[in-house]
């Protein structure tokens, strides 16, 4: 059923496939389709989940700057690499699904890391970075295909994972 939605997903927009449509292109009953998702939206959520445990590996989040432009870039790349899936997880009704999986996954993740900055808010830093980084794709999304790649990964780096990891001290 995942790859099925996904398939979809590539021919329309998510809000216009029903889940009779998402159960016919997988080859199962409607009531199958129940049985493991109370909605299409619970699907897409579970769809997205995996999306962000692929992104937060290639989030390697540490004071190091030079990690920051690579972590940027690889963010970058894999969106880039399945812009129709990306576009519609961050530019239409699942955006919201998308980042509450994403703030959720980073705030665990940020839990069982080493603190770059004691005094900031580890729900905090994660809440800004998954806001910041989402706004920052989604424009990117909605601009034309041949946008610089290039741009966008400096972007992420200078106005999101750097300031993120910097070790400036707070008072």
């Amino acid at each position: 059923m995942r790859h099925a939605l996904l398939l979809l997903i590539e021919e329309k927009p998510f809000e216009q496939i029903p889940v009779r449509e998402i159960a016919l292109r997988a080859g199962v009953t409607f009531p199958t389709f129940y049985r493991q998702f109370a909605t299409r939206d619970e699907l897409l959520a579970d769809v997205a989940r995996d999306e962000l445990a692929r992104m937060a590996s290639l989030m390697s989040l540490r004071s190091d700057r030079n990690n920051a432009a690579a972590s940027a870039r690889a963010i970058c790349d894999h969106v880039e690499a399945h812009r129709t899936l990306w576009t519609a997880l961050l530019t239409t009704g699942a955006s919201g699904v998308m980042r509450d999986e994403f703030i959720k996954l980073t705030q665990e993740w940020a839990g069982r890391q080493e603190r770059i900055n004691p005094k900031l808010p580890a729900d905090m830093v994660a809440s800004f970075v998954v806001s910041s980084m989402f706004e920052i794709l989604a424009w990117w999304l909605r601009q034309d295909r041949d946008y610089p790649i290039e741009l966008v990964a400096q972007y992420l780096e200078l106005l999101v994972l750097t300031p993120a990891t910097s070790r400036h001290a707070i008072r």
